[in-house]
């Protein structure tokens, strides 16, 4: 469902029990689900994370098994004004290089959504100096730093 403030809400029937595919999910503000009979069912801390605004990973195996998740890590602190936890910061370098694998028309979306957000200089940032846009982006470290610098102003 579609909410005027432009978020949505997703309600599915779940062929498995609730915490398997919660434990799948990238980051714990996503892996939060409700239940009439159970309520807000928060396994990993998702509503401490929301109103500490960070990311967190919940496993790094998650992000190796859909690598777009990197980027929706850096999207989503540019939408929210969040920001990316220490270790959750690690993981999105390690698994930097499954971008590689990924669609450039998913991988473009994910870059313009970043875009439109007003922190989006900060997580650009980030991103650069955790060595996370080189692998998108040509490699040539002077040219990113220069173009960020341009961005940021």
């Amino acid at each position: 469902i579609a909410l005027k403030n432009g978020e949505f809400i997703d309600f599915s029937p779940f062929k498995c029990p609730i915490e398997e595919n919660l434990v799948q999910r990238d980051f714990t503000i996503n892996a939060m689900a409700w239940s009439p009979e159970r309520g807000i069912i928060d396994p990993f801390g998702g509503r401490e994370s929301l109103k500490k605004k960070v990311i967190k990973a919940i496993l790094p195996s998650n992000l190796a098994n859909d690598p777009l998740r990197v980027l929706r890590a850096y999207r989503i602190a540019s939408e929210k004004g969040f920001i990316i936890e220490r270790d959750t910061k690690k993981y999105l370098r390690q698994y930097a290089d499954g971008l590689s694998e990924v669609a450039s028309e998913r991988i473009t979306e994910e870059l313009f959504r970043i875009l439109n957000h007003k922190h989006a200089d900060k997580q650009l940032k980030d991103a650069y100096d955790n060595a996370v846009l080189e692998k998108i982006i040509i490699p040539d470290r002077r040219r990113i730093r220069e173009n960020i610098k341009l961005i940021t102003k």
